[in-house]
This record gives structure tokens, sequence and C-alpha cells, in this order.
């Protein structure tokens, strides 16, 4: 009985030890979606195309930037208090300044690139979606077109705010993907990717 209390134990764990769970581990993920699942049919256009208008609004309201960018320059409000120089410099309309404390960030434009590489994605993914999975080639259309539109207005507001910006006009998957063509769409990028910047 007290052999059977140690071998039965080195049984079960040699069985599970020398057993393949490969079955186990090689499993599709069943919730997770990936590009390469997702774009199946007209609920998944919608998706993207509702995310990229999320992006937007994201990237129009925070820091209040629709007001700074828009109202401020414009002098449609009066500025009262003098202490802080930044401010001033945005109602001046010099938007290419620098800034410090809380106006900092308003020279970030990473939240407009997130809207137009979802406005790109969508535009490469939706034409690739069978038109049997759409209500109608026009339901097709109208989303495609309103990926464009994203991509557009997104680009005529920030060439608005700062000028002559990077054009990304290509989907980009793959942080691989994304830094050749930076390199390929800018040329200061292509020129200045090697140096290391730091904060003055």
């Amino acid at each position: 009985m007290k052999r059977l209390k140690y071998i039965l134990p080195a049984l079960l764990t040699s069985c599970l030890l020398f057993t393949g769970c490969k079955k186990l581990l090689d499993l599709e993920p069943k919730s997770g979606p990936t590009s390469n699942n997702f774009w199946k049919n007209d609920k998944d256009a919608l998706a993207g195309l509702l995310g990229g208008y999320s992006l937007l609004r994201d990237a129009l309201t925070d820091e209040n930037r629709f007001y700074v960018y828009g109202d401020v320059p414009g002098n449609t409000f009066r500025i009262t208090y003098s202490s802080d120089y930044a401010i001033h410099q945005i109602r001046d309309g010099s938007l290419d300044g620098t800034y410090y404390g809380y106006l900092e960030n308003l020279q970030n434009w990473t939240k407009f690139y997130k809207v137009i590489a979802q406005a790109n994605l969508l535009a490469t993914k939706i034409p690739t979606i069978p038109e049997g999975a759409f209500r109608s080639k026009d339901q097709k259309n109208y989303y495609l077109g309103e990926a464009l539109y994203i991509r557009a207005f997104t680009y005529f507001f920030i060439s608005r705010v700062w000028g002559d910006v990077p054009l990304t006009l290509e989907a980009v998957e793959d942080l691989a993907e994304a830094k050749t063509s930076a390199a390929k769409s800018n040329p200061w990028y292509s020129h200045n990717a090697s140096k290391t910047w730091t904060k003055p």
C-alpha cells in the first residue's frame, strides 16, 4: 500500500509530462479581433467607422483644442490676464511657438494622426469586404466615403493649425512599415530619423 502511494503520483505526473498538449496550446483566439479576422461584414465596417469618429472627437476635445485652435486666435473671447505668454501667442495666431505648462500638449499632433491611421485602415479594408456582406453597394460606398471624409477633414484641420504636415495615405499595420512609410512621405523624417532629440 505504501508503494502505491508513491507509484500513483509518479504515474500521473509522467502521464501529464509525456502526453502532448499541442492542440490545447495552438488555438486561434476566439474573442480577440485581429486585422486578418475582423473585416468580414457591414457591421465590422460600421464599427471601424464609429471608432474613427470617436478618435476624431477625442482629438478635438482634448485640452480644448477645437476652442484653442479656433476661437482664441479669432479673438472671439477677450483674454484679460497677462501672466501666461503662451496664451497670447495663440491669440496672435502663433500656433507653432514654444508653449509651457498646460499649453505644451497643444503642439502634439499624435491624436490627429491616430484618426488618420484609422481612416487609412478603413480606406484599405472596406473595399476588401465582399459586396454581399453589405445591404447594398451604396452602403459600402457610403462607409468608404465617410472614411475618406474623416481623413480629409483631419488633414484640413491640422494643416490649418500647423501648415505643411506629413501626408500619409496608406494604412500601416506593422511598426517596421510605419518607419518606412514615414521616411517615404516626409523628407525631414528620413533625414533626421537617426538623430536623437532631447528636450532643451
